[in-house]
């Protein structure tokens, strides 16, 4: 017999891991896939709750008093949409 839910978490799995990271409503990463961690750094202990634009080295993140998510450029974000 199978564990119960294995299934179930192999999907989950699966599906969270083509989502590169997760972010809450302050932009601040929650959770990231395998890739996402190869692409930044190795250890996601290093990306968590941190802002997306601080991980991803955004340029414009400098350029407003509020930072990430808060620039002329963010609505147009492909990490954040």
């Amino acid at each position: 017999m199978t564990e119960p839910f294995a299934d179930e978490r192999k999907f989950l799995r699966t599906v969270l891991d083509t989502i590169p990271c997760f972010a809450d409503s302050d932009l601040k990463i929650v959770d990231a896939n395998r890739a996402a961690l190869r692409m930044t750094v190795k250890e996601s202990d290093l990306i968590l709750r941190r802002l997306y634009g601080d991980v991803l080295k955004c340029i414009h993140t400098r350029e407003s008093i509020g930072g990430c998510g808060t620039t002329e450029y963010c609505p147009d974000c492909v990490p954040l949409r």
